[in-house]
């Protein structure tokens, strides 16, 4: 993942003077009183009814790819998908899970050169769907 998809900053020695972090996909943060396999197993079954294709799969993670089929896209541009990873880590003393969530939007162009993803901010619709996995799951 790139800093952008992993809601990081890139350039830390310019934060000082830009005052700040900004991030194309800003995660999405939760606890749940579920143990980690089972936050997972809710998180694929609610990824996959919005209409998500698991892409990547583990015990403490998966990613989901939908095509946006109401893109408007330029002529040079073959598609666009929101692609939403969840990843759950163990609670505190307490017990439960953690949750982060990180919506995102990528374009895919594809030329004589190949085949080229950039990625673009995070579309209401995926950030909408993460906020939606989190009701379910999150607790």
């Amino acid at each position: 993942m790139t800093g952008a998809r992993a809601g990081g900053c890139g350039l830390a020695v310019l934060l000082p003077l830009l005052g700040g972090c900004a991030t194309l996909w800003p995660p999405v943060d939760a606890r749940s009183p579920q143990a980690v396999p089972a936050v997972i197993s809710c998180a694929r079954t609610a990824v996959q009814a919005l209409g998500y294709k698991i892409v990547r799969s583990g015990p403490d993670e998966l990613e989901g790819q939908k095509t946006d089929t109401t893109a408007r896209l330029a002529p040079e541009d073959y598609q666009r998908y929101d692609d939403l990873t969840v990843r759950a880590t163990p609670g505190d003393a307490a017990g439960g899970s953690a949750l982060h969530l990180v919506p995102g939007t990528v374009t895919v162009r594809i030329s004589r050169a190949g085949r080229f993803e950039k990625d673009e901010p995070a579309s209401p619709g995926v950030q909408r769907d993460a906020r939606a996995v989190v009701q379910r799951c999150g607790g």
